[in-house]
């Protein structure tokens, strides 16, 4: 059999293996601009997998589809590591424009918690000067899961430096973080110059008492308005003292206060957050928790919710 033949019965076969119903690609049925509309409405935060995972496949549907995707997907970034820091700073640093995408950024170390990685290194460490500038809409910052705060971020000047630079960020969270002592708690807040809303959760150190020498970082740019203070009760004495000795509680809009023991609302507890506030508080919202028998609440829990409006 010649070389010719072969090649006229391979098509031969091809053609016959070839659906008949197979149309040419015609152009899309809806238009471009109503297909993004639905992609808008996709919830792109880490906590909602599912349309995260939809994000990603609408992503690789077409090109069409790729650039609305890729802007909604950037929106909120996810940082558990070193590695995934290195690439994402390396992304914006090719690509400044991804920078002006990312609204929200979580910042964890859960590698820290594993057997295999016991000592990984803390990507917050090197997160502000990695990234500080080329974020430049950013304004909620989530940092959670570090259970050892790594020395190397109070080693440098640098650090707070360049954290300086997030002038953007308005929204911070705190949450599930050993820290070791409420003066690098305080560092961390002076850190951020434009902060508005602070939510602490599970927080914790071992040194108390407040160096006076962090009241000396405090100055005219507290703005803070909106606190969330959920921790245990003695490390809320330090966090209050804080608030009130760096004038960040002076212009309190809105506070909210976890479990709370009725002990904690005289005048050296919230009390004292309370009177510095002053006036500009609409918004109170306290989880007492009493031990008085004609305190507990319908379910004999101890616990009941105190708002002032």
């Amino acid at each position: 059999m010649s070389l010719d033949t072969a090649h006229q019965e391979c098509a031969g076969v091809l053609q016959c293996l070839r659906p008949a119903h197979i149309l040419p690609l015609s152009p899309p049925i809806f238009p471009i601009e109503i297909c993004e509309r639905i992609i808008d409405h996709l919830d792109p935060t880490s906590r909602n997998v599912a349309n995260r995972l939809a994000l990603l496949a609408c992503a690789l549907t077409c090109r069409r589809w790729y650039p609305r995707s890729r802007v909604i997907l950037l929106e909120e970034v996810d940082i558990g590591s070193m590695t995934v820091l290195v690439g994402f700073a390396r992304m914006v640093t090719a690509k400044p424009s991804f920078g002006d995408y990312v609204r929200s950024i979580h910042i964890s170390n859960d590698l820290a918690k594993s057997e295999k990685w016991p000592g990984s290194r803390n990507p917050l460490t090197s997160f502000p000067t990695m990234l500080a500038r080329k974020l430049t809409n950013l304004n909620t910052l989530h940092l959670c899961c570090m259970p050892h705060w790594d020395p190397a971020v109070h080693s440098t000047s640098t650090f707070y430096w360049a954290l300086s630079e997030f002038t953007c960020v308005t929204s911070l969270h705190l949450r599930d973080i050993d820290f070791p002592s409420v003066n690098e708690f305080a560092h961390l807040i002076q850190g951020l110059p434009n902060l508005q809303r602070l939510a602490c959760m599970g927080l914790r150190w071992t040194r108390y008492s407040l160096d006076p020498t962090v009241y000396l970082r405090s100055g005219s740019h507290n703005c803070l308005t909106h606190l969330y203070l959920d921790t245990s009760q003695t490390l809320m004495k330090d966090a209050v003292e804080f608030f009130v000795g760096s004038e960040y509680g002076a212009h309190l809009v809105d506070l909210r206060v976890g479990r709370l023991h009725v002990s904690e609302l005289g005048p050296s507890g919230i009390g004292s957050l309370l009177q510095a506030a002053g006036t500009s508080l609409r918004d109170v919202r306290f989880n007492i928790a009493s031990v008085v028998d004609a305190d507990l609440d319908d379910h004999g829990t101890g616990e009941s919710k105190f708002e002032l409006l």
